[in-house]
């Protein structure tokens, strides 16, 4: 199994509380297990600079894609 990260931005628009933020982090983690089965979605942290996210995920290999 390989580890793979994504680095993610989200506009201030977007996210007017916690509770809404929390709500965006559960439907992204339901389409990454709907649409990729060999993906799983180890933990997600607050970074600072340019993005807002760091995302990090297990798959078995680079040619795990969507459905």
């Amino acid at each position: 199994m390989g580890i793979y990260v994504m680095l993610t931005k989200i506009s201030p628009y977007a996210v007017k509380n916690l509770e809404k933020l929390k709500e965006i982090e559960q439907r992204i983690e339901t389409v990454i297990e709907e649409n990729c089965p060999g993906v799983k979605w180890l933990m997600n942290l607050v970074v600072f600079g340019p993005y807002d996210y760091l995302d990090i995920f297990e798959a078995k290999d680079d040619l795990v894609r969507l459905r």
